[in-house]
């Protein structure tokens, strides 16, 4: 039986590719207070691995291509990458206070809010490493975020401003506040 644990975020990774007959079915648990991310098997319906993140994990994004999950670390500023196959771990610098995250397939690029700072992070991956990084303000205290990779567009919520940033994710310029 899994223990109680204090958790914010549950994401079920079901990873499978026409290319392999491997495919993986885990839950992914970011827990804040001992900066760990729980994953759970959920066919043998069991904890089979506690990874060590950075401090206060957050959000989690998913790359189902090329089986990575990435975790948002507000209090460590980073931003931790999980390799599924084998669960190592690389951390990335995401700005200050990483909290909202979000991974686009088709820019390849890991993009996270980030709350102390009004400001958003795109940090370009290639070959599941970090390569790039901009930085474009937003209004205050940004958490959630979404690309619509369909209308080329990022989607920041603004918890203080009470509003909705749309950014065009091609020129990464303001298109309009909701």
């Amino acid at each position: 039986m899994l223990k109680v644990i204090s958790s914010i975020i549950f994401t079920l990774f079901n990873l499978g590719s026409l290319h392999s007959q491997e495919s993986f079915s885990y839950a992914f648990i970011t827990n804040q207070e001992s900066n760990k991310v729980d994953v759970i098997d959920l066919i043998q319906k069991k904890k089979i691995k506690e990874i060590n993140v950075g401090s206060k994990p957050a959000g989690i994004a998913i790359d189902s291509i090329n089986r990575q999950v990435y975790i948002s670390n507000p209090e460590s500023g980073n931003v931790t990458q999980i390799n599924v196959k084998n669960f190592k771990t690389q951390n990335f610098k995401s700005g200050s206070s990483p909290l909202g995250i979000f991974y686009s397939e088709n820019k390849n690029t890991v993009v996270v809010s980030n709350w102390y700072y009004n400001q958003i992070s795109l940090i370009k991956i290639v070959d599941q490493k970090s390569t790039d990084q901009k930085i474009i303000r937003v209004g205050t205290s940004p958490s959630g975020i979404y690309i619509s990779e369909k209308n080329k567009e990022i989607y920041v919520a603004n918890r203080e401003d009470n509003n909705i940033y749309v950014i065009d994710s091609d020129k990464l310029l303001l298109k309009k506040k909701n």
